[in-house]
């Protein structure tokens, strides 16, 4: 017992001489909660860059898209009267050797931003054409309507493949005939009603 009232006497003397020795918790505790703050505006700014970031992506994705799109009518622009306006492989957009001239109606095969893949979902005639493209990522789309004009992606889109870039050389196609097959090694999928 005397060896704890020494120790308290001692502990007394040593705060009355030196008063920083007793302000050093709340200055522990000062610190602690400014690392506590800090963390918190570092993850409230990850999720903005997160969101930002998705974003783009799927601005790229309608570039790429309408890009391949825009590609596919012109292959079958130049295809004339044959009897398969539209090419079986993206491939052939980069060089369409059916002329005397070789064309290039694509510069290259557009990465697709959401899965960082040259792979892309295709929807096809039932002759094998391909008539469009789309995106085989599964994620939620953050964008679900007031889409730019010439784009008719359903509103409420659950994933990014329905997401479908057609040609517009194919609307004729489409309400012509029945609905294009869509052949994909990962995932067979139809084209949906368009209004």
């Amino acid at each position: 017992m005397e060896a704890a009232h020494r120790l308290a006497r001692w502990i007394t003397r040593a705060t009355r001489s030196q008063p920083w020795v007793a302000q050093s918790g709340f200055t522990y505790l000062g610190l602690l909660f400014l690392i506590a703050l800090l963390c918190l505006a570092l993850a409230a700014a990850s999720i903005v860059h997160s969101v930002e970031s998705r974003r783009e992506k799927e601005l790229q994705l309608v570039f790429a898209g309408e890009q391949i799109a825009a590609a596919i009518d012109s292959y079958a622009v130049s295809s004339g009267r044959v009897a398969q306006p539209f090419p079986t492989e993206l491939s052939e957009l980069l060089s369409d050797q059916r002329s005397l001239v070789g064309l290039h109606h694509l510069r290259q095969i557009y990465v697709d931003p959401m899965t960082n893949s040259k792979e892309w979902g295709l929807l096809k005639t039932p002759q094998g054409g391909i008539i469009g493209v789309y995106s085989t990522s599964g994620e939620r789309p953050l964008k679900q309507k007031n889409f730019p004009d010439g784009l008719s992606f359903p509103e409420q889109a659950k994933t990014y493949r329905e997401w479908h870039f057609l040609a517009t050389s194919a609307q004729g196609v489409v309400e012509a005939g029945p609905a294009p097959s869509s052949r994909n090694t990962q995932s067979p999928e139809t084209l949906p009603h368009r209004p």
